[in-house]
C-alpha cells in the first residue's frame, strides 16, 4: 500500500487511522475486495499498516494469504465468521480487536478511491452519507422509534436524493462511515442489541435482512442520541446510479456495486454529462489495469 501524498493529515490531527472492509468468499466479492486495496493504496492515500481486511469463514486461504503478502495488510477472520443474523458486517468489524486506531473507517468491499478523503471528513463524531433512495422510509422509521419510546412524534427527516423520498437523518449508506473510536465504542453494543432484536420489533420479508445493519445503526444513534455528520455525496458516489442530469462533481470514493469482472468500472450513460466523474473512473480503471487478477486465483 502507498502513502500517497494528499493523504489524511494524520500526524496533524495526532490520532491514528484504521480501514476496514469485510469480504465474503464468492469471487465478486474477492474482486471488489481488490479493487478497494488497490485503489486506496494508490489513490486513496491509505497505507499498509492501517488496513484490516476481515474475511468470512468462506474465503479461501489461498486468496487470504495473497491479499496479506501482495498488500501487506492484516488479514484476520471476521468475528462470528459471516454466520449472523441478517447482513451485519459492520456491526461484525467493530468488534475485532484489531481494530484500535483513533478513527475508524469501515467500507464497503464495493468501493474504489478516487483520491484520498479529505481531513474534514475526520470530525468528532460519526459521519456517513444518507441513503441515496429513501429506504426505509420516515413512516417505517417514526413507527419503530416511536414503539421503541425514541422518538416523540416525528423523527428528524431529511430528503433523499434520488426520488425525493423522505427518510430518518440517521439512516444512512453503508458504503463509507468515518468516526472516532469513542463513538464507535458506544455505537456498537447498542447497534448489536438492536440489530438481535430487529425480528421480534418488526415484521418484514426476508429480504430485509440486507438492511439490519442500516437499521440498527440508525436505533443505535436514536438511543444515544448521535447525529450523524451528514457526508456529501462526493464523498461515497453513486456510481451504480445513471445521473439524471449533469453533474459538477468529482468523485472522492465511487460506490459502484460492480463485479468487476472484466477488471474495470463500467460508467452509466448518464456519466458521459458529467467530467469529474469520468475523471474520477479514468483514475481507478488505470489502477486496476494493473492488476494482476490471476494471481489471486480470480
Amino acid at each position: 500500500m502507498g502513502a500517497g501524498a494528499d493523504a489524511p493529515d494524520a500526524d496533524a490531527l495526532a490520532l491514528t487511522i484504521r480501514y476496514s472492509i469485510a469480504v465474503d468468499g464468492p469471487p465478486r466479492f474477492r474482486r471488489q475486495a481488490l479493487g478497494w486495496l488497490a485503489t486506496g493504496a494508490a489513490l486513496g492515500g491509505v497505507t499498509a499498516d492501517q488496513v484490516v481486511v476481515q474475511c468470512t469463514n468462506t474465503v479461501p486461504d489461498a486468496f487470504r494469504r495473497t491479499v496479506a503478502r501482495a498488500f501487506g495488510v492484516k488479514v484476520t477472520a471476521l468475528p462470528g465468521g459471516g454466520d449472523t443474523r441478517g447482513t451485519l458486517n459492520k456491526l461484525s468489524q467493530l468488534a475485532h480487536p484489531a481494530l484500535d486506531g483513533d478513527w475508524i473507517v469501515l467500507c464497503d468491499c464495493d468501493t474504489a478511491f478516487a483520491e484520498p478523503l479529505p481531513a474534514t471528513a475526520f470530525r468528532s463524531g460519526i459521519a456517513a452519507k444518507l441513503v441515496d433512495v429513501g429506504f426505509p422510509d420516515l413512516e417505517f422509521w417514526t413507527d419503530l422509534l416511536g414503539r421503541l419510546g425514541l422518538s416523540n412524534g416525528q423523527p428528524e427527516a431529511r430528503r433523499a436524493a434520488k426520488g425525493g423520498g423522505v427518510t430518518y437523518r440517521n439512516n444512512c449508506n453503508g458504503g463509507l462511515y468515518v468516526g472516532d473510536s469513542g463513538h464507535w465504542a458506544r455505537i456498537a453494543p447498542e447497534g448489536r442489541r438492536a440489530a438481535d432484536a430487529l425480528p421480534t420489533w418488526m415484521a418484514a420479508p426476508p429480504s430485509w435482512t440486507r438492511y439490519y445493519d442500516q437499521i440498527a445503526f440508525g436505533v443505535a444513534c436514536a438511543r444515544l442520541g448521535f447525529d450523524v455528520e451528514l457526508l456529501p455525496p462526493r464523498l461515497n458516489f453513486p456510481f451504480q446510479e445513471n445521473p439524471p442530469a449533469p453533474l459538477e462533481i468529482q468523485p472522492v470514493l465511487l460506490h459502484h456495486h460492480q463485479s468487476l469482472e472484466s477488471g474495470r468500472l463500467h460508467c452509466r450513460p448518464g456519466h458521459a454529462a458529467c467530467p469529474g466523474v469520468l475523471t474520477a473512473v479514468r483514475r481507478v480503471n488505470r489502477v486496476l489495469d494493473r492488476l494482476d487478477w490471476k494471481a489471486f486465483g480470480l
